[in-house]
This record gives structure tokens, C-alpha cells and sequence, in this order.
């Protein structure tokens, strides 16, 4: 707690590489996954992060969604197909 800068992360959802289960700083109280977890923020990890990102550069920032919980694809895509163009938004104040 000491280390926590805010009341709760703000991220929506977390895609990464690599995830480590251990925690490494000595005053942790919890991992990053049950964190991440308490947050209710779904964790994607053994993704190619720097292939991902070549397609973003290469085709403009898409909509999605991060889901962990088995919600079926086609609702998904339907969901994020429901979100906002990225296009002028100001994501940085929210």
C-alpha cells in the first residue's frame, strides 16, 4: 500500500509479453495478478507485443476488447463494434 499512487489502477486491461507471478518489490502484499485480478482488469500475457504493435502503427488505433471470462467471440466482436471511434478522442484526461 505504501507504494500505490491512486485508489485503483487506470487501466482497463493489461496485454504483455511476459507476466510475472512473483512479486518482486519486499513490501508487495499481494502479487500483480491478484492485484490486477482484485481490480477486476483482465491480464493477457504471451502475446507479441512488438507485432501487435507494427499493426497498430500500420493500420491506426482499432477498437477491442480484452476478455478473460469466455464470452463467446461473435459477442465480442459485436461489443466492440459498439465502442467509439478512437478518432479524436482525448483519452488521456479519462
Amino acid at each position: 500500500m505504501d507504494d500505490e499512487e491512486s485508489t485503483r489502477p487506470h487501466i482497463e486491461s493489461l496485454i504483455v509479453r511476459e507476466f510475472s507471478q512473483v512479486a518482486s518489490n519486499w513490501r508487495a502484499a499481494e502479487s500483480a495478478q491478484l492485484y490486477l485480478n482484485r481490480h477486476k482488469i483482465p491480464v493477457i500475457w504471451d502475446v507479441d507485443t512488438r507485432a501487435l504493435v507494427r499493426h497498430i502503427r500500420k493500420v491506426g488505433a482499432l477498437r477491442g476488447i480484452v476478455a478473460t471470462d469466455g464470452t463467446p467471440a461473435d459477442q465480442l466482436v459485436y461489443e466492440a463494434k459498439q465502442l467509439p471511434l478512437m478518432a479524436g478522442q482525448e483519452l488521456a484526461g479519462r
